[in-house]
């Protein structure tokens, strides 16, 4: 784009010119909020290069939902999360025994679209979310005010096309929901990691929204 326009305006992004550019423009960058991930054994380095800064150096942090960098971080983090949901499905499951319909809209159109975002950008094990299905399970039983049965629960996870109640066990859809979320997006990251092909077309929006729609069907 720039060298089919070098005579136009460009976009600038603050957060990619920041430290160079910014200042001369009136922008200063907050490094006390910013962290620098590093790898294993590049920590000294790290801070020979940005000892005059206040950026924090790490070896891994959370980034959009996520973790990056250890596998260790990535497993604390997911806990952590988990055991949050937990706690706000007990919640929400105390309310319902008095007001069943608002906690119920809470649940399905808000809390558990927070854990299924991060099951598109977190490969985790099935175990991981176990304490959090227990945790529906019980959330069911004070919505219909009588026991549960494991046959039951499981019915009544199904989506409501097939006579669900929308309340999806996350134990079954962790391993599905990343996989779809990696076929979706294959050709959007090759583009970012690569660029477009030398060979080949260009990226194209259109085709990029046809492999969502298409790894969701599947």
């Amino acid at each position: 784009m720039k060298r089919q326009a070098e005579e136009g305006s460009q976009a600038w992004f603050a957060d990619d010119s920041a430290k160079r550019r910014g200042p001369l423009r009136g922008y200063h960058s907050n490094d006390k909020k910013s962290k620098l991930v590093v790898r294993a054994g590049c920590k000294d380095r790290a801070r020979e290069v940005f000892g005059d800064t206040d950026v924090e150096i790490v070896s891994g942090a959370r980034y959009m939902g996520g973790f990056v960098r250890t596998a260790k971080g990535k497993r604390a983090y997911a806990t952590e999360r988990v055991q949050e949901w937990q706690r706000c499905v007990n919640r929400i499951a105390d309310a319902a025994a008095k007001y069943p319909q608002a906690a119920h809209t809470a649940l399905t159109t808000s809390l558990q679209a927070e854990w299924d975002f991060f099951m598109r950008v977190m490969p985790e094990e099935r175990a991981t979310f176990e304490s959090l299905r227990d945790a529906l399970t019980h959330y069911l039983i004070q919505l219909s005010n009588h026991a549960v049965t494991a046959t039951k629960a499981q019915l009544t996870m199904l989506p409501a096309r097939h006579k669900g109640m929308r309340v999806r066990d996350s134990t079954k859809r962790v391993a599905a929901v990343y996989e779809t979320s990696t076929k979706g997006t294959s050709l959007l990251v090759s583009t970012i990691q690569n660029g477009n092909p030398p060979d080949g077309p260009p990226f194209n929006p259109f085709q990029h929204h046809t492999e969502i729609q298409q790894a969701v069907k599947e």
